[in-house]
């Protein structure tokens, strides 16, 4: 008869406790405890990374609502912000980035490409009159801010 080693306590186990685990095509053997700590070590990450996503999706949120504000500027619509608010483009972009990446969300991956591509590669380090207006697809803002908004909003804690 086979022996079955615990491979995290090294204890000796009979065939009928053992827990057999196969990651990458390789077999390990657990006893009960030792498989309930990684099941409970599996739920405290999942916990955490849900904690971690809702704090990230609130801080999304309250700086897309800053950056969310359309005005006229010389006759043309401008949703570039001013010039206090320029790195919250780049802060929405990472923190929503860092959103998707942790909840492998590809729809919210379109949508954060969309909201990049609204603004120019290179933002001006000074703002003044001639520079202050950039050619937006207006009509595209306003959904893209939106379709980032509800597709967080799931990473809230209620």
């Amino acid at each position: 008869m086979k022996t079955y080693h615990c491979s995290k306590c090294n204890k000796n186990l009979n065939f009928l406790t053992v827990i057999k685990e196969i990651k990458n095509d390789k077999e390990t053997y657990l006893c009960g405890k030792c498989y309930e700590k990684i099941i409970e070590d599996k739920e405290k990450e999942s916990k955490r990374i849900e904690e971690m996503s809702a704090i990230l999706a609130k801080e999304l949120h309250e700086k897309l609502r800053g950056l969310a504000q359309l005005r006229k500027v010389n006759g043309k619509l401008d949703i570039y912000p001013d010039l206090s608010r320029i790195n919250d483009i780049r802060l929405v972009s990472d923190i929503a980035r860092t959103i998707q990446q942790i909840n492998k969300d590809e729809s919210l991956l379109k949508d954060i490409e969309k909201f990049e591509s609204l603004y120019p590669e290179e933002f001006p380090s000074k703002l003044d009159d001639k520079h202050s207006v950039y050619p937006i697809r207006a009509k595209e803002f306003i959904p893209t801010m939106q379709n980032i908004i509800r597709k967080t909003e799931r990473y809230l804690l209620n």
